[in-house]
């Protein structure tokens, strides 16, 4: 963890899952998570007060034409 941010990557090695699956539980994309994966994920993302980076979301949303 650097700065004691809390990373995606840093949930997905603590459960041993992906780095995909904590995304997708984040954006709600849950359908093909089973639910006890979703409530471990969710109640460590509570936990580790994890607090999305939103470089990384508008990076997303930008759109160049």
């Amino acid at each position: 963890m650097e700065q004691g941010r809390v990373r995606i990557a840093d949930i997905a090695e603590e459960l041993g899952v992906s780095t995909t699956t904590v995304s997708n539980v984040i954006h709600g994309k849950t359908k093909k998570i089973s639910d006890e994966t979703v409530k471990r994920v969710q109640a460590l993302l509570e936990e580790k007060k994890y607090i999305p980076n939103m470089a990384g979301i508008h990076a997303h949303s930008v759109c160049c034409i």
